[in-house]
């Protein structure tokens, strides 16, 4: 429910900037036209914000079709929406300049109710060390073999859907034992390094598709397209 509320915020600022970035004109040409205002303040946060409702929303069937537990899952989809909507609401303000903190364009309130998501149910902060030790245990517990099987699945998929599915290039992710700084000190007993570790796991898994038995579901012609700011706007390349 929380992710759900940082996605809406996170939309709802970036439908007001879009429309502004059309009609403001600024040297001669609209912002939207204008190449750095798009791919920095509304490109990414589109791609962040769609990424964060694909996992919500993939999270969310799981847990009413499967059995077990998904606390890491529901930890992941949390701290990537409601970091995405954060992130697109600040940048929403950058993008209406001096607009964005006048109230009648809203985005600075948006921005200001918004920012409770990374903080209530769980900070950000313990989503991503809640993500780190959870997947630290996985990869232990299957000898490595956690995000090994991953990497499979998703070949695969890219093998069964070019079209839909990058490709993810050469080479397969490894992931050894812990790495350690002096004698004896293992990198995953600092807490900083596996809040590092819990940012990089959730958007490496907000990345991956949907492999397995939901593939046609997700990848078949009926698939429905997302619409988002990347289909509201025609970017510049």
């Amino acid at each position: 429910m929380v992710a759900a509320f940082g996605l809406g915020a996170g939309w709802a600022a970036l439908e007001i900037a879009i429309p502004y970035s059309t009609e403001r004109i600024q040297a001669g040409t609209p912002l939207s036209e204008k190449q750095g205002y798009i791919h920095k303040l509304i490109v990414p946060h589109a791609v962040a914000l769609e990424a964060g409702r694909a996992y919500v929303e993939e999270t969310a069937e799981r847990i009413d079709t499967e059995e077990g537990y998904f606390n890491t899952e529901g930890a992941i989809a949390k701290y990537l929406a409601t970091e995405a909507g954060n992130a697109a609401a600040d940048a929403a303000i950058q993008a209406l300049g001096g607009y964005g903190y006048v109230k009648e364009f809203l985005v600075e309130k948006i921005r200001r109710d918004v920012r409770i998501t990374t903080i209530y149910e769980g900070t950000s902060e313990i989503m991503e060390m809640t993500i780190a030790r959870d997947r630290w245990q996985d990869h232990l517990k299957t000898r490595g073999r956690h995000y090994h099987d991953r990497a499979t699945e998703l070949e695969e998929l890219h093998t069964e859907y070019p079209q839909s599915v990058p490709d993810r290039g050469p080479g397969r992710p490894r992931v050894g034992g812990a790495p350690r700084v002096g004698p004896g000190r293992p990198l995953d007993r600092n807490q900083h390094v596996l809040l590092r570790f819990g940012e990089l796991i959730a958007k490496a898994e907000g990345a991956g598709p949907w492999p397995g038995e939901r593939r046609e579901q997700r990848l078949g012609p009926s698939m429905p397209r997302p619409i988002g700011a990347l289909t509201l706007l025609r970017c510049p390349p």
